[in-house]
């Protein structure tokens, strides 16, 4: 279900035969850091791979929040395409419109497969006549992932709210040629890989004022891991979302470039002629710890794992203090990042943060018609 929990079904079944086996010598909080540590070798190893080559010598494309922020706007007058959704439709959903909506991107990447925005809309009637919750998915999001999410995807339309799924560069429909879903955006280039986060915000920047266009002014969030950090990122600029669900998102993503495993990737851009402190300026301008939201602090929750080594818990809480998040909104689990959808109370917990939000907000919501995501198989006691 996104953040690091692998590209395709058969390599996340081994991760948690493997990690059984650690936990069963290690005890829960290890058993978490070495699965971790599992993802981000892996991680390390796609962007190692282009790491060395003359392509990283090419200047970066932004290296401050402002300049990010100014080539993000989003852009009303760009021409948006809306098609039936063929693939990854909901199930059994009667009276259920289901769209595909596509648009130049603003913002090309390398591979061109990447270049048009792409979403997902699952509506009960015209956008703007119920809520809408925004999905924006973590990265490696795959097909089987996003199996994993149908759940949580149905029990949103059954609270009769439409959903709008952002699909991220390099991910499902905008996979190139060759790659699994979400590897690209690793697996290329440093200045390709930077540029993918100002693709995302750009897209979903023009997305949501599309959206406000078509006359939704009731909008929500819910973004895990990367979806939580360009969440958080996209809410200190624009119009404020009503309510911002945040799950293992990473707020400093530079911190994942000292983590032990990433040590070949540090040799590699310093073999290959890109400084690492102009790396680390680029994803600190994706960090949104100081500035403030534009939602209420009070509708703003975050769900974190205690063993978490790629969304670590003492980013999140500097995140909180700075923001003025109070702390009942946020709710920790013995947990890291690689499996932290499989958290047995997580699916419950999420649902139930929402349903408050959504009551204090006034919405007029089904809660006693809402269904409930299946049981997640329980990794520790």
């Amino acid at each position: 279900m996104g953040g690091f929990s692998g590209a395709r079904g058969s390599q996340a079944r081994r991760a948690i035969a493997l990690g059984a086996a650690i936990f069963a010598f290690t005890g829960c909080g290890h058993f978490h850091e070495r699965v971790d540590g599992w993802a981000l070798s892996r991680k390390a190893g796609l962007i190692e791979r282009d790491a060395a080559s003359e392509r990283t010598k090419s200047p970066l494309p932004f290296l401050t929040a402002t300049e990010l922020e100014a080539r993000t706007r989003p852009n009303r007058a760009v021409q948006v395409t809306i098609s039936p959704l063929v693939q990854h439709r909901l199930p059994n959903a009667t009276g259920l419109t289901q769209e595909l909506v596509t648009f130049e991107s603003a913002w090309p990447l390398r591979y061109a497969e990447s270049d048009r925005a792409t979403a997902y809309v699952y509506r009960q009637g015209q956008l703007g006549e119920r809520p809408v919750i925004l999905w924006m998915p973590g990265q490696s999001t795959d097909d089987f992932i996003f199996q994993g999410l149908v759940p949580y995807l149905n029990a949103l339309v059954a609270r009769r709210l439409d959903i709008v799924f952002f699909v991220p560069p390099y991910h499902l429909d905008r996979t190139p040629r060759g790659f699994a879903s979400g590897d690209a955006f690793l697996a290329t280039d440093f200045p390709d890989h930077i540029a993918a986060f100002g693709q995302a915000l750009s897209d979903a920047r023009t997305l949501i004022a599309w959206l406000r266009d078509q006359g939704a002014r009731r909008i929500g969030a819910i973004g895990s891991s990367l979806g939580g950090s360009l969440l958080a990122r996209l809410s200190t600029w624009d119009e404020g979302f009503d309510f911002l669900t945040l799950i293992a998102p990473v707020v400093r993503w530079e911190l994942l470039v000292f983590q032990p495993e990433m040590a070949p990737v540090r040799e590699e851009l310093d073999r290959g002629g890109l400084d690492v402190r102009q790396v680390l300026k680029a994803y600190r301008a994706m960090d949104p710890t100081a500035d403030r939201a534009r939602v209420p602090t009070r509708h703003v929750a975050i769900f974190y794992g205690e063993h978490d080594r790629v969304a670590p818990k003492l980013a999140i809480f500097e995140l909180a203090s700075r923001w003025g998040i109070a702390r009942r909104r946020l709710r920790g689990y013995d947990s890291g990042h690689a499996l932290f959808f499989l958290v047995p109370a997580l699916a419950r917990d999420v649902l139930a943060t929402l349903d408050r939000d959504l009551s204090r907000l006034g919405w007029d919501v089904d809660v006693q018609g809402a269904t409930r995501p299946p049981p997640t198989f329980p990794l520790c006691p």
